[in-house]
């Protein structure tokens, strides 16, 4: 179903006057119009020719130490960010639960308080873009929290 544009500019069909704008506005992508080789009042187009985006790849934890009265939980960036820049990483402890965010696009470390002396913990890190979140890290090795 062509709009009032499109109407209107497929009537311009002498010389190399293209249809980009009317094509635009009807929600068509253009990709080469009346120019080269190609013959006089034509055009090739493809339909919903948007890239796709989606949640980012999981990332990868690289250590977790001990400091002082802390855990602190390194990662690395995902290899995919699903083609949308990551917004933000979350770190989830277990067995407790607990979780810490940092807004970031880049590889970090996120900062555990509030542990409990003498039990085991692992974490796992997800990545969010504006499409969702990642499936959870592969878990961290175990570390006993001490405390000081």
């Amino acid at each position: 179903m062509m709009n009032a544009r499109a109407r209107q500019a497929s009537r311009v069909g002498a010389g190399r006057s293209t249809v980009a704008a009317a094509l635009l506005a009807s929600n068509v992508a253009v990709l080469a119009a009346c120019g080269g080789g190609a013959a006089e009042g034509t055009a090739s187009v493809v339909r919903g020719a948007a890239a796709s985006t989606t949640v980012p790849g999981a990332p990868v934890i690289e250590k977790v130490e001990q400091f002082t009265e802390y855990l602190i939980v390194t990662y690395t960036a995902p290899n995919s960010n699903g083609g949308l820049p990551i917004t933000k990483y979350t770190a989830t402890s277990k067995p407790d639960g607990m979780t810490e965010t940092k807004r970031t696009s880049k590889s970090g470390a996120l900062w555990f308080t509030k542990l409990t002396e003498g039990k085991d913990y692992t974490f796992t890190v997800t990545a969010t873009n504006n499409n969702g979140t990642s499936i959870p890290s592969a878990p961290s090795a175990s570390i006993t929290y001490w405390g000081y």
